[in-house]
C-alpha cells in the first residue's frame, strides 16, 4: 500500500457515544446503552459512513486519494474506528501553519455559543484524565516496582510548546500554549477529593470541525510512519 500509493497523511480514531440522542431517544425505561448493542452499532455505522462522506466528497482535509480502516469492538466496549487517510499531499502539507488549520491539541476559548459548545465537548471526550493526581491504578499508568516512579505511557501531561514543530520522522509535536486556559476536575483519591487543575498539556489531538459535528472521542493526527500502516492491519 505504502508503495503504491505513498505514506498515509492522517490516522484517525473515532469512538462511539452513548450518550449520542439518536442512543438515548431509542432505549426502553431503565434501559443503558450497554443494554443494546445491536442499538450502538447501527447508529455507529450510521456516523462512521458520514465520516467518511466529510473527508472523500466534502474533502475536510483536502484531497482524498484512498483509505483503509477497520473497526474494533472489544466485545465488552463501544465500537471504535481506526482510520488512515491517504492524502494527494504535496509539501505544504507537513507545514506547521497547516497542521494548525486541521489539528488543535489546545482548549478551545468559549467566546461564544459555537465556542461554549465546543468547550463542553472537548472537555467531556478529548482530555485524558485518567492518571490525573498520580492515579497508579489507571491502564495508562506503567511501572510494576512500587518503589518506581510511574508515569503514564500515553505521556500525558505533555509539556507545553509555543508552536507546533515537525520533526524528521514525520510527527509533530502539537502547540499546546500556556494559555492559562483551563478547569478543576475533581478526582477521588485515597478516600478524599482531590481538585486537579485540567489545562492543555491533557488534551488529546482533534479536529474541531469533526468534534463539533460528532460530539464524540474522535482522535486525529498526522501520521508521519509506515507503522501506522502495520498497527491497523494487526486486527484482520
Amino acid at each position: 500500500m505504502v508503495c503504491h500509493f505513498g505514506q498515509p497523511s492522517l490516522f484517525i480514531t473515532f469512538t462511539a457515544n452513548p450518550k449520542w440522542v439518536e442512543i438515548e431517544k431509542e432505549l426502553l425505561p431503565n434501559q443503558s446503552a450497554a443494554h443494546r448493542p445491536d442499538l450502538v452499532a447501527r447508529v455507529f455505522n450510521l456516523k462512521v459512513h458520514d465520516l467518511l462522506d466529510q473527508i472523500r466528497h466534502k474533502e475536510v482535509f483536502g484531497p482524498w486519494l484512498v483509505w483503509v480502516w477497520t473497526i474494533e469492538y472489544q466485545k465488552r466496549g463501544l465500537p471504535h474506528l481506526h482510520l488512515l487517510v491517504f492524502r494527494r499531499t504535496d509539501n505544504q502539507f507537513l507545514t506547521a501553519d497547516n497542521i494548525d488549520r486541521f489539528i488543535s491539541a489546545e482548549l478551545p476559548a468559549a467566546d461564544d455559543a459555537v465556542g461554549q459548545e465546543l468547550r463542553g465537548i472537548i472537555e467531556t471526550t478529548m482530555v485524558h484524565t485518567h492518571c490525573v493526581a498520580h492515579n497508579g491504578s489507571a491502564l495508562c499508568m506503567q511501572g510494576l516496582d512500587p518503589f518506581s516512579v510511574q508515569t503514564c505511557h500515553k505521556r500525558y501531561p505533555r509539556p507545553f510548546h509555543p508552536e507546533t514543530i515537525i520533526h524528521e520522522d514525520g510527527y509533530p509535536t502539537y502547540r499546546r500554549r500556556d494559555t492559562g486556559q483551563g478547569y478543576t476536575l475533581s478526582v477521588r483519591r485515597g478516600g478524599e477529593d482531590i481538585s486537579a487543575i485540567i489545562d492543555n498539556r491533557r488534551v488529546v489531538p482533534y479536529s474541531p470541525y469533526l468534534s463539533l459535528r460528532y460530539k464524540a472521542h474522535i482522535n486525529v493526527e498526522v501520521c508521519g510512519s509506515v507503522k501506522a500502516v502495520k498497527y491497523i492491519h494487526k486486527y484482520i
